[in-house]
């Protein structure tokens, strides 16, 4: 197979960034369409999340029957995560609706998705989750169980964030269990790495239960200190949610510092936020503490239907504390309305969730719980020290290996770039050395070209200068010499741009004063004083021509009317160019004896300057300046040309 050489080349180093980059677009693009449909029921399900938790459950459901479809034929460890996590939020949302059996389920069905998964992470925040739940129903022994099996996934893999949390979760079972040493310390402990990673959610989180360990402990104007940080955390984040909860816990350490209408301000601004989000048990929660507001101030019917609706959240959400207290202020709101039926039912009732909620076995058996766990941790920490170790060196291992081989893709790349970079300069160096023999022909011709007008200019002035002087008639033998002074006034500016290669940048002052000594050689019967005042600078050739012609003329005038054969006076010519804006001037005044210049003259070199100032769109008119002298004024408009 034959092949031109033409379609060879080096590929460029972005050429080959690219062409790896597609590669990897490729090989992930299948995979992005499979999850596509999988996404989609995702985003729905998390936007309805805070607001309407039956359609987030529908949508997450939907996409629990799509990953069964699209998954289950393949990689194993992928489908069963992504049921454990889709489960995993089955369960919270059947928590938030207040199902526990139905959470209790789906959090199971996703410990054994996860476990057959291996998916650690999500293996450990499910049973954390399962411990929070046992927590809120006043199952303590079983909440410790499941948080200290939580712990050890999260120490094992190095989840920081995930440790801190657990460290919390067990602060708060320490916390309702009166032990509030113990409960502060695992607060601490939970806190220092939050504050670590800098998770501002985190310490915000932990203020606020420090806040509640601190107000149950009757230390409140502490706690109030911990409540206020961790609102300020909370407001930075806006997190609604948990200022809820943190307003709701101010309104409490308010109300038991006798600051009755701060805490009834921070109940309302807590319930309108509950309410919007339909958390029922921070509903029930906020319902409990407006009653017992109310009832310290005698409103006793308020004080009622508010702890009737606290009861029945709490009953709703199996919420021990919530029932437990909801129900004891109802007995005491009836004892004091003489319904002694109704006040004793209900204290019953909150006699028997308190013996289930603090029993001596039950607080017994978590703290025997909580010391063995401690051992046990300890225990883990040594066993885990030995195969640290033996994971260090495996790491080092394939650490070397993966330094080894970036190197070598880091000296390919190197050797590519080097060659494509010397490649690219022998074909700059060779356009060059074009460029450059493109550039002396060009100055070559140029040469010429100038040289051969220079030599035109010259052979019709002495064409000129012969027909003079075949010529007898005076007249004539003036109207050749004006010819030939123009002629020169042209070839001085040729000669000046001839001299410095720059057509849009010819020096005024030097040009015009040139053209004078040039017109001062033409008349020595007359020795005139000339006074030229440039404010331009420079101009291009297009309007250097014009303007040398015009004070051609004009000097030839003065030369041939206004001086006259009066020898007494000393001439005197004073020119001077200004720019304003894009317009430029041009005053010229000599001492002769002037004429009128609105009157038509019939000489060819006043037609000559009109017909140049008519291609100007310019004036001609006799002004006086600052000083009082009077002056011809040449206006000329560089765009009109």
């Amino acid at each position: 197979m034959r092949c031109s050489l033409s379609f060879y080349r080096i590929l460029t180093l972005p050429e080959l960034l690219c062409g790896l980059f597609l590669l990897l677009v490729f090989a992930s693009s299948a995979q992005d369409d499979k999850a596509s449909s999988v996404s989609i029921y995702r985003s729905k399900a998390d936007a309805f999340y805070g607001t309407n938790p039956d359609s987030s459950l529908h949508y997450i459901q939907l996409e629990e029957q799509d990953v069964k479809k699209t998954f289950s034929g393949e990689n194993k460890e992928e489908y069963h995560n992504s049921l454990g996590e889709i489960n995993y939020f089955i369960g919270v949302l059947y928590h938030r609706k207040g199902e526990f059996d139905e959470a209790m389920e789906a959090y199971r069905v996703a410990l054994r998705h996860y476990l057959r998964g291996g998916d650690q992470t999500g293996l450990s925040l499910t049973l954390s989750t399962i411990g929070i739940t046992y927590m809120s129903r006043g199952d303590y022994v079983k909440a410790l169980k499941y948080f200290k099996l939580a712990l050890r996934i999260k120490e094992r893999i190095g989840d920081k964030q995930g440790v801190a949390y657990v460290l919390n979760n067990i602060g708060v079972v320490f916390r309702d269990l009166g032990d509030y040493d113990a409960s502060a310390d695992y607060f601490k402990r939970s806190y220092l790495i939050y504050e670590e990673i800098a998770d501002s959610s985190g310490m915000a989180m932990i203020l606020n239960n420090l806040g509640a360990c601190f107000s149950k402990d009757e230390k409140f104007s502490i706690a109030r200190e911990k409540y206020l940080e961790a609102l300020t955390l909370r407001k930075a984040l806006k997190d609604t949610v948990n200022m809820a909860s943190t307003l709701n816990n101010l309104g409490v350490v308010s109300f038991r510092m006798k600051e009755f209408g701060e805490a009834e301000g921070y109940y309302d601004e807590s319930l309108r936020i509950v309410e919007r989000f339909r958390d029922l048990k921070g509903m029930g929660h906020t319902y409990l503490n407006l009653a017992e507001l109310y009832s310290e101030n005698r409103q006793q019917n308020k004080a009622i239907a508010m702890a009737k609706m606290s009861l029945e959240l709490g009953t709703k959400v199996e919420n021990v504390e919530i029932q437990r207290r909801s129900s004891r202020l109802l007995a005491k709101l009836y004892d004091e309305k003489g319904e002694s039926g109704l006040a004793a039912e209900f204290y019953e009732r909150s006699l028997k969730l308190q013996e289930d909620q603090t029993s001596d076995e039950l607080r017994k058996a978590a703290l025997k719980e909580a010391v063995k766990f401690d051992f046990e941790k300890q225990m883990a920490y040594e066993r885990m020290s030995q195969a640290n170790k033996e994971k260090e060196k495996k790491r080092d291992a394939n650490r070397q290996k993966l330094i080894t081989t970036l190197v070598s893709v880091m000296l390919l790349l190197a050797i590519i770039a080097i060659i494509v970079v010397l490649n690219r300069l022998a074909v700059v160096n060779r356009k060059n050395k074009i460029i450059e023999a493109q550039n002396h022909e060009r100055q070559l011709l140029l040469k010429e070209i100038h040289h051969r007008v220079k030599n035109n200019f010259q052979i019709i002035s002495s064409l000129l200068r012969l027909q003079a002087g075949n010529q007898d008639d005076e007249h004539v033998v003036e109207a050749f010499n004006e010819a030939v002074q123009r002629i020169q006034s042209l070839a001085i500016v040729h000669e000046m741009i001839y001299k410095q290669e720059d057509f849009s940048n010819i020096s005024t002052t030097e040009y015009f004063q040139t053209l004078i000594r040039n017109l001062e050689a033409l008349t020595l019967d007359k020795r005139v004083v000339f006074t030229f005042k440039d404010e331009l600078g420079a101009l291009d050739s297009e309007l250097l021509f014009p303007l040398g012609i015009v004070i051609n003329e004009l000097v030839t005038n003065s030369y041939k009317h206004a001086f006259g054969k009066d020898e007494t006076i000393q001439p005197r010519i004073e020119i001077r160019l200004k720019k304003a804006g894009d317009l430029i001037y041009l005053y010229y005044r000599d001492n002769g004896v002037g004429f009128e210049i609105n009157e038509r003259s019939k000489s060819f070199g006043m037609e000559l300057i009109r017909t140049i100032i008519e291609q100007f769109d310019g004036d001609l008119e006799k002004v006086k300046t600052e000083d009082g002298l009077s002056f011809i004024r040449l206006t000329i408009r560089p765009d009109s040309a």
